[in-house]
């Protein structure tokens, strides 16, 4: 049962922080009925740091590799590795998403929040109160 938690709280992870300064808006394609997928979140995105645990820290999770790529046609992918008591753990996962007003909207899953810092990197956090900051991948 405690793996079914788990699963549920990574898929959850669209893969990432809401703060006082506003993330930028949402630029759609210019096509009627295109995604809108902000361009400053578009592209692979490699896990630099857990800031916060969030709820995945107190199930004893450790996340030990994480990528995502977010396509500008709002389609997604993470791939992460984790452990937990010391088991292996992982997953792949592919959505549709959306993003506004600083958050990566996906069908049916909770919302995360989403800011690219002054240093670049990305930041994201799960409705768990995981904080995950990425970097470029390749950078």
């Amino acid at each position: 049962m405690r793996t079914l938690a788990l699963a549920a709280l990574v898929l959850a992870v669209p893969a990432a922080a809401q703060t006082t300064a506003p993330a930028p808006s949402p630029v759609g394609p210019a096509e009627a009925g295109a995604p809108d997928v902000d361009p400053q979140l578009v592209g692979a995105w490699a896990l630099d740091e857990v800031a916060e645990g969030g709820e995945l820290g107190q199930l004893g999770v450790e996340i030990e590799e994480m990528t995502c790529d977010f396509d500008a046609d709002g389609t997604g992918r993470v791939e992460m590795e984790m452990v937990q008591d010391r088991d292996p753990i992982t997953s792949e996962r592919t959505f549709e998403f959306v993003t506004d007003d600083g958050r990566i909207v996906v069908p049916n899953d909770d919302d995360v929040t989403y800011r690219v810092l002054t240093d670049g990197r990305l930041e994201m956090t799960t409705a768990g109160g995981t904080v995950l900051r990425f970097v470029r991948a390749g950078a």
